[in-house]
């Protein structure tokens, strides 16, 4: 569960069961749209990273970006994109990861949640040779 109080400043304090807190809204280090779209991306990371160690694929790297799209869909709904940056060994474990970031895109629950909404675009740099789970 999360903890959510607005004060007169129109700025909020987040807090979750742990007792961890961020500050959210105007002057605060995080929008609520920045919220959305790291929760988008974050889940989408931790789904992806689970599919990977149970598939035994390499992979070296891992990095991502998200934002609310500026394009609205028709009807005014917003959409969040996530661009990842995946590196791993070979061609072979290249195409094998495309097919878990498509799998992940689909079973993370926050892109169950957005559906349509959520873009996914994956990049891939190889590096032939390379020590299976270095990083």
């Amino acid at each position: 569960m999360v903890e959510l109080v607005w004060d007169a400043t129109r700025r909020g304090t987040g807090r979750t069961a742990s007792g961890a807190s961020l500050a959210v809204g105007e002057d605060a280090h995080f929008s609520p749209a920045d919220l959305v779209s790291l929760a988008a991306a974050s889940c989408l990371m931790k789904t992806f990273l689970e599919l990977v160690e149970a598939a035994n694929v390499p992979l070296l790297s891992y990095l991502s970006a998200a934002e609310l799209a500026d394009d609205k869909e028709p009807g005014g709904r917003s959409r969040v994109r996530v661009r990842a940056y995946i590196t791993t060994t070979s061609e072979d474990d290249r195409r094998q990861l495309e097919g878990l970031v498509a799998r992940a895109h689909a079973a993370s629950p926050i892109g169950c949640l957005l559906g349509d909404r959520l873009d996914v675009v994956a990049e891939f740099l190889v590096f032939p040779g390379s020590a299976r789970g270095a990083s």
